[in-house]
C-alpha cells in the first residue's frame, strides 16, 4: 500500500480547507495541505497504525492526525481509502458517501 484513495468529498474537504487558509496566506495554505497529503501517504503505508474513529464501533475505520486536522479512513484490502478530512474541533456524527 503506497497511495491512499482519495473520495471525492475528501478531496472536496482538503480543496475547502485550502481556499480558507488561503484567503489569509497562499504559502501556510500549502503547507497544511502537504502535511494532510503527507500524513494521508503515511497512513496508506501503515493502515493499521491510524487510531480507531471513537464515533464509530467498526474497526475498519480509522485515523490520523495532522496538526488540527483528522483525516479519517477506511482500511480496505489493497489499500486505504480517505473519507473526510476535518478539522478537529468538528464532530463527525456520520461518515461521507464513499466515492
Amino acid at each position: 500500500m503506497t497511495k491512499p484513495v482519495w473520495t471525492r468529498h475528501a478531496q472536496s474537504d482538503v480543496d475547502a480547507i485550502f481556499n480558507y487558509i488561503a484567503n489569509d496566506s497562499r504559502i501556510y495554505a500549502l503547507r497544511i495541505i502537504e502535511s494532510i497529503e503527507s500524513a494521508a501517504s503515511a497512513a496508506a503505508r501503515m493502515p493499521e497504525s491510524g487510531g480507531i474513529v471513537s464515533e464509530f464501533d467498526d474497526s475498519s475505520i480509522r485515523e490520523v492526525l495532522t496538526g488540527r486536522y483528522r483525516i479519517i479512513y477506511r482500511l480496505r484490502s489493497s489499500d486505504i481509502l480517505v473519507l473526510t478530512v476535518l478539522h478537529g474541533a468538528r464532530n463527525l456524527t456520520t461518515l461521507p458517501d464513499q466515492d
